[in-house]
């Protein structure tokens, strides 16, 4: 093997171990997802709901590149 074909050997592997780690990590928050949109009533004080749904309302057009919060429930990733 060449010095070329094994730094492109290299590259590959690194390209493949971060997209592994992109995965494992869109998979963990996609979980803490779920388990909000499953207990969204026990996570939340009951008189806190109104201000709550009320901050979502405000901010909803906002997204943070891994999911958005909508007026219901929290969007997953598409990843």
């Amino acid at each position: 093997m060449g010095k070329g074909e094994y730094s492109k050997h290299l590259k590959e592997q690194q390209k493949e171990a971060l997209s592994q780690k992109h995965h494992e990590y869109y998979e963990r928050v996609n979980n803490i997802i779920d388990y909000a949109n499953a207990n969204r009533d026990s996570l939340v004080i009951k008189g806190s709901q109104e201000r709550l749904d009320s901050l979502i309302a405000q901010y909803k057009k906002y997204c943070i590149p891994v999911f958005c919060i909508s007026d219901q429930s929290v969007v997953k990733a598409n990843r």
